[in-house]
């Protein structure tokens, strides 16, 4: 091979390996003592993890009485049939009344 092809795909190497070198912005690795470092990127958090302790109790004592808890949307129903409201109203087999929700969603 004479010198200019060796030259030629030298430089063709060179430009290649230049183009494939990250020109962003320096980043430090460096984490203080106070940081803190989760290793859950991205992570959906559920309507359940957004209450507080007392409100977590309170939930649970329904949960306790029969009541079904959608910790991810905030639903909180029962089956119908034979539910009271507050308001004395009885349900018959209608399917399921959502009785609290604490969810984020409209």
């Amino acid at each position: 091979m004479d010198i200019t092809k060796r030259l030629s795909v030298l430089l063709i190497t060179a430009v290649t390996a230049v183009s494939l070198v990250s020109c962003g912005q320096a980043t430090s690795s460096k984490v203080s003592s106070d940081s803190e470092v989760s290793s859950v990127v991205n992570a959906k958090v559920s309507a359940w993890d957004n209450l507080n302790d007392k409100e977590k109790d309170f939930y649970k004592g329904l949960e306790k009485k029969g009541h079904t808890i959608d910790k991810d949307t905030g639903y909180v129903y029962i089956d119908a049939a034979g539910f009271q409201d507050d308001w004395g109203r009885t349900y018959g087999n209608e399917g399921i009344v959502i009785t609290y929700w604490f969810g984020n969603e409209e």
